[in-house]
């Protein structure tokens, strides 16, 4: 305190016009200066220098520009829904944007696109859909991106173990249904009928096949008893046996053609940076990590093996 009583003492002698011989100690000889008075102009310096602090904090948060949150409407595939809760979970956990999921068969989701749904990101179960979205100039080039491939399993109810489930179960009949998805709509559906046809069940078992729209109706077929037999995807498989509705064997690759799921980011979804940001959280190894670990091979995998 006492250099700066000195320093504000000094300022004020020579303001006064006294030199430095007249001062001692920081008092002067011939006009001594009060204490009270030093400090009066300390705390008007004090001041000054709040005002001049405040003033530039104020002047560079107007140069920055705040980060809004955002809400970015994702379309996703029947079969892969569970897992992307998971990813939308995690995601937002670590931003401040929000993702609101909208399932349904690949089918119907690319229809509703094609008529002018607000969807940013298209997680299709197929790559025919995305590749149509390509061709008609509606998603950011080069970001069709494969996500996961699916594996198909062939699900009974109230089985008690993988063998029952098995197609030999299929030709022994004593059974009333088997539901697929719609062929039309979903992926699964068509693996499912190019498996009853490498098998050489197809038309003996066309009879007695009932059609849902997506895996997950054919998951509530069973649940609800209205189907005894149904192709789902492996991760619904899983989860139908966890729910112990019964067991599942699960279908050879080379039963059907790889079921290749992948993603594309919207043209539409313009400038968003939430949606750029979650898309790119979807190629991440964390977003891998939970895709594998639910029934699914991750993007590497299908890369090297298509």
């Amino acid at each position: 305190m006492k250099p700066i009583l000195d320093q504000l003492s000094s300022e004020m002698s020579q303001k006064a016009g006294l030199n430095s011989d007249s001062l001692y100690c920081g008092l002067v000889k011939t006009a001594p200066v009060t204490t009270g008075e030093v400090l009066s102009i300390a705390l008007r310096r004090l001041t000054g220098i709040r005002i001049a602090l405040l003033a530039a904090l104020v002047s560079f948060m107007l140069t920055v520009q705040p980060v809004h949150a955002e809400r970015v409407i994702v379309a996703v595939a029947t079969n892969f829904f569970d897992i992307a809760r998971q990813l939308e979970a995690e995601f937002e956990a670590a931003s401040d944007h929000q993702i609101d999921l909208v399932p349904g068969s690949t089918g119907r989701l690319y229809a509703q696109l094609k008529n002018g749904a607000p969807y940013a990101i298209l997680l299709a179960a197929d790559a025919h859909r995305p590749r149509l979205l390509e061709q008609d100039g509606l998603i950011v080039p080069g970001s069709r991106k494969t996500y996961a491939v699916g594996r198909l399993a062939l699900f009974r109810r109230a089985a008690s173990s993988p063998e029952e489930a098995a197609p030999t179960a299929l030709r022994a009949g004593g059974f009333r249904t088997l539901a697929i998805a719609d062929p039309r709509l979903a992926p699964y559906g068509v693996a499912a009928v190019e498996a009853l046809a490498r098998l050489g069940i197809q038309e003996e078992l066309t009879p007695r096949l009932v059609i849902g729209e997506s895996v997950g109706q054919v998951t509530a077929f069973l649940a609800t008893s209205n189907a005894d037999f149904g192709f789902l995807s492996w991760s619904h498989a899983i989860e139908a046996r966890r729910r112990a509705l019964g067991d599942f064997w699960l279908v050879p690759e080379n039963l059907h053609n790889p079921i290749v799921q992948q993603a594309v980011l919207l043209l539409q979804a313009g400038q968003s940076g939430a949606a750029l940001e979650f898309y790119r959280y979807l190629c991440s190894d964390q977003a891998r990590d939970v895709i594998m670990a639910s029934g699914y091979l991750g993007a590497t995998d299908v890369e090297r093996r298509l």
